[in-house]
Order: structure tokens, then C-alpha cells, then sequence
């Protein structure tokens, strides 16, 4: 990954763009330090190591928990039937 950003660097640098200066220091610490074969990454070799970032995340919710629906099909029906006399009363009047 580090070549792949010099490489892109190098065309932007050749353009007056570019990486900063503080990280074309953290690839040239992270590419010396991937080279120095003194150096063991310990997670690695631990078995069924995982590396994680941050905190666990929160798994999604279903889209239905129970107690979150409400059966509104007779307010609906209600709704109508004032709807229509009103309606009704409307154009007999």
C-alpha cells in the first residue's frame, strides 16, 4: 500500500500537488519498519488474532420488535366512515 501511495505522490508531486510532509514520514517509518526483520508483529501470531479499531459495533435492529406496531386498520375504518357522512351531510344539505 505504501508504494502504491509514493507512486501516486510522485504524479501528484509532478503536477505541484502531493502528499503532506508529516505522511511521506509515516510511510517512510511504516516501510523501514515493515523491512527491519528484528521487528515481529506479535498479533499476528497469536491464533485467530483480530484487530479492531474502535468500539463494538451495535448490530442493527429488525425492522420489526414486538411492541412497536400498532393495529390502526379501525381508526382507518372510523376515519372513512366520518369521511363519508360528512360527505353525505354536505351534499343533501
Amino acid at each position: 500500500m505504501g508504494e502504491l501511495l509514493r507512486s501516486l505522490h510522485a504524479l501528484a508531486e509532478a503536477r505541484g500537488d502531493g502528499l503532506r510532509a508529516e505522511f511521506l514520514e509515516l510511510l517512510s517509518c511504516a516501510a523501514a519498519m515493515e523491512a527491519d526483520p528484528a521487528l515481529v508483529d506479535l498479533a499476528a501470531l497469536r491464533a485467530g488474532a483480530t484487530l479492531q479499531s474502535g468500539p463494538h459495533p451495535v448490530s442493527p435492529l429488525p425492522d420489526f420488535l414486538p411492541g412497536n406496531v400498532v393495529d390502526a386498520s379501525d381508526r382507518f375504518q372510523r376515519a372513512a366512515n366520518a369521511h363519508r357522512l360528512a360527505t353525505k351531510a354536505t351534499t343533501q344539505g
